[in-house]
């Protein structure tokens, strides 16, 4: 097991893998465990994969038994400048994709581009688990004791409210490369959101995917992984490790 130390908390994380930097997030209340274990395997033969579980879930403790949006964009830098990453495409889960939009913003230099998938999905103030209430026990116990998910349920909402929204004139400027995921799932208001969320952009393409409902652990995983692994061909910048 990997741990870096940011400031309060110790931040867990797993690596994979040789070739261009790519880091996976977990979505609210989610894990590398829940979300993207059967990714990393095919993702690792293009990508030196890192997989984090964000502050306060999973593997990562929280002291400070709160979330703010400093926090996880402070636990971002340090990921980068602790394990020496000088670039890297940054892959996200639903709302946390609005704090890898962030870092980008801050950080353009540093981001090869953004795969963002379903970051459109419901009210970006109250993102809802759709884990049950055993499964988020089980898997945010090993860091922060079994009512560490209770934590996250009440935490999350204030999270995502406190985050600034973007500036529009920032994103129509803003020249890293988008991708963004969606479910073949989606109901009409989170595709008309997501073309709405890509026009923003400057640079920005929106994939749709077969699955069986509307969260990650649905989504077919060849089909996401040939998305990620296609759009950094595009870019120019990564292939098959060696």
């Amino acid at each position: 097991m990997s741990y870096i130390r940011s400031a309060d908390a110790a931040l867990y994380y797993e690596e994979y893998g040789t070739g261009e930097n790519l880091i996976l997030l977990p979505g609210p209340f989610g894990t590398i465990d829940l979300e993207w274990r059967r990714f990393i395997p095919p993702l690792a033969g293009h990508f030196h994969t890192i997989a984090v579980d964000l502050r306060g879930h999973g593997r990562t403790n929280n002291p400070s038994s709160t979330l703010r949006p400093e926090q996880v964009l402070s636990d971002l830098r340090t990921f980068f400048d602790t394990l020496e990453i000088s670039s890297a495409y940054l892959c996200a889960n639903e709302h946390v994709g609005m704090f890898a939009l962030q870092f980008a913003l801050r950080n353009p230099g540093r981001i090869l581009g953004l795969i963002l998938h379903s970051p459109c999905s419901g009210s970006r103030q109250r993102p809802a688990s759709s884990y049950s209430d055993e499964i988020l026990q089980r898997a945010h116990a090993h860091a922060n004791g079994p009512d560490g998910w209770k934590v996250l349920l009440r935490e999350s909402p204030r999270l995502f409210a406190s985050a600034a929204e973007p500036d529009p004139a920032d994103l129509s400027a803003f020249r890293v490369p988008v991708l963004v995921a969606i479910s073949n799932h989606c109901d009409a208001d989170e595709m008309a959101g997501t073309e709405q969320f890509a026009r923003a952009f400057g640079i920005c393409a929106v994939v749709r995917l077969q699955s069986t409902g509307r969260g990650i652990g649905s989504v077919n995983r060849d089909e996401l992984v040939d998305a990620v692994i296609g759009f950094s061909s595009r870019s120019g910048r990564s292939g098959p490790a060696t």
